[in-house]
C-alpha cells in the first residue's frame, strides 16, 4: 500500500532553520498484524506508525477501498475477514463486561474456537442473544455464506452489484453490533481498545527503539455514528474522498511541497500545474482562464514593443 507520510523530526529540523514546509512524502507500507507499520524518510530517520483502529475496521476499510478499484474479490475476501476479526472484538468486550481479563479471555473462550469460523459465529449468536434477549441475532444468511465460499474456496470472480451487496450486509451486522456494545457494554469498549493500543505501542522492534513514534489517530472512531446508522452509502461516499485524498497527494501535492524544499525543477512544476488545472476546473473555467492569460502576454508583449 502506498501512502503519503511526513517525518517529525525532519520537520523539527526544517523548522529550527526557519522552513516550515511539511515533510511528505509517499513510501510502500506493510501493516503489520498489530495495525502498525515503520517507514524510514529520506534522510534515513525511521518512524514507526500506531494506527487508532481496530482490526476488523481496517480490514473493512480496505475492501471497500478495493471495491472502489474495481477488485471485487479481494473486496470479498476482505469484509469476510472483518466479520471474524468484528466477532472476535464483540466477544472480547462482552467476556470483558462480565468481568473476564483478556488473558482469560484468550486461554479459556478464544483458543478453543480461534481457527474455526463457525464456532465463532455461534459463540456470537449466543452471546448476542443472553446479551440483549434478541432471538434474531444479525448473521449472515445462507445465500451470503454460499457467497462468499465460493468466491474465498473455489476462486470465483464476483460482479459488482454481488459484492456491493455483501458489502452492505457486512457493514449492517457490524453496525448493530457495535450499537449493541454501546447500550450493554459501552465502558468496556474503551478498556479493550486502550489494550490494544498499547500492545501496539510495545510491537515496536527493539532494534529501532530511537525511530519516532507516530499515534495516527484516522477518521473511525468518528464512523461509530455511520456504522450504527446502517448507511452503507455514506461510508463509501467517505471511503471514496479519503481515496481521492490520497491520489491527489501522491499526484499533485507531493510534488508541489518538493518545488517548494528546491527539489522539483520548474519544467515539473509547470506540468503539475496544468494537471491541477484540469482537474479542479470545468471546460468553461479553464476557457477563461486561457483568455486571460493570452491577454496577459499580448499586454506584455506590447509593453517590450514600446
Amino acid at each position: 500500500m502506498k501512502l503519503p507520510f511526513t517525518c517529525p523530526q525532519c520537520d523539527q529540523e526544517n523548522r529550527e532553520n526557519g522552513n516550515f514546509i511539511p515533510s511528505i512524502e509517499q513510501r510502500d507500507v506493510i501493516i503489520t498484524n498489530q495495525i502498525t507499520y515503520e517507514y524510514t524518510c529520506s534522510k534515513g530517520h525511521p518512524c514507526f506508525c500506531v494506527l487508532q483502529i481496530e482490526r476488523f475496521e481496517m480490514l473493512y476499510k480496505l475492501a471497500i477501498h478495493e471495491f472502489l478499484e474495481n477488485n471485487f474479490r479481494a473486496c470479498v475476501i476482505n469484509c469476510a475477514a472483518a466479520l471474524e476479526r468484528f466477532y472476535e472484538f464483540f466477544l472480547k468486550v462482552v467476556f470483558h463486561h462480565n468481568g473476564y481479563s483478556s488473558e482469560k479471555f484468550y486461554e479459556e473462550i478464544w483458543l478453543p474456537i480461534k481457527d474455526r469460523s463457525k464456532r465463532q459465529e455461534d459463540l456470537f449468536k449466543d452471546t448476542f442473544i443472553e446479551l440483549t434477549s434478541i432471538e434474531k441475532p444479525p448473521v449472515l444468511k445462507d445465500t451470503h455464506r454460499k457467497f462468499r465460499n465460493h468466491i474465498v474456496h473455489q476462486g470465483e470472480f464476483p460482479k459488482k452489484e454481488q459484492t456491493r451487496d455483501f458489502a452492505d450486509t457486512i457493514f449492517r451486522i457490524i453496525g448493530i453490533g457495535l450499537y449493541t456494545l454501546h447500550k450493554y457494554c459501552d465502558s468496556s469498549i474503551g478498556v479493550i481498545k486502550q489494550e490494544h493500543l498499547q500492545r501496539r505501542f510495545k510491537s515496536r522492534p527493539s532494534c529501532n527503539s530511537h525511530s519516532t513514534t507516530i499515534f495516527l489517530n484516522t477518521n473511525f472512531p468518528l464512523y461509530d455514528k455511520i456504522w450504527t446508522s446502517n448507511d452503507f452509502n455514506a461510508f463509501v461516499k467517505d471511503t471514496a474522498k479519503e481515496h481521492e485524498v490520497y491520489e491527489v497527494y501522491l499526484k499533485q501535492a507531493i510534488p508541489i511541497l518538493h518545488m517548494l524544499q528546491g527539489s522539483t525543477n520548474s519544467k515539473d512544476l509547470r506540468e503539475i500545474l496544468v494537471k491541477i488545472i484540469m482537474d479542479v476546473l470545468d471546460d468553461n473555467s479553464i476557457n477563461i482562464l486561457f483568455l486571460l492569460v493570452n491577454e496577459l502576454i499580448s499586454s506584455r508583449d506590447e509593453e517590450h514593443k514600446k
